[in-house]
């Protein structure tokens, strides 16, 4: 998780059960200061591969990747009042 706009990053726990090949919730606690954040969520599965950011796919893959695969990282915009977009 990132909570700086991918500036670093650190790692969340995940939830049981934690099977291969399939969605994860996970938990990373963070003390919110009320100001305007960007927060990123990404994987690196049991292989190594590190979950890519939308540009890096395109880069891999051109242009025409809508149906594979298409599972950039992840960003969430949380704004002063709370609000998350």
């Amino acid at each position: 998780m990132s909570t700086d706009a991918g500036k670093t990053w650190g790692t969340a726990k995940l939830q049981e059960p934690v099977l291969s090949k399939a969605h994860t919730y996970f938990r990373y606690l963070w003390d919110w200061d009320g100001n305007s954040a960007e927060i990123l969520s990404r994987v690196t599965d049991e292989t190594g591969y590190l979950q890519p950011t939308l540009k890096q796919l395109v880069n891999a893959r051109g242009t025409n990747i809508s149906g594979y695969h298409m599972n950039p990282i992840t960003a969430w915009q949380i704004r002063t009042d709370g609000r998350v977009f």
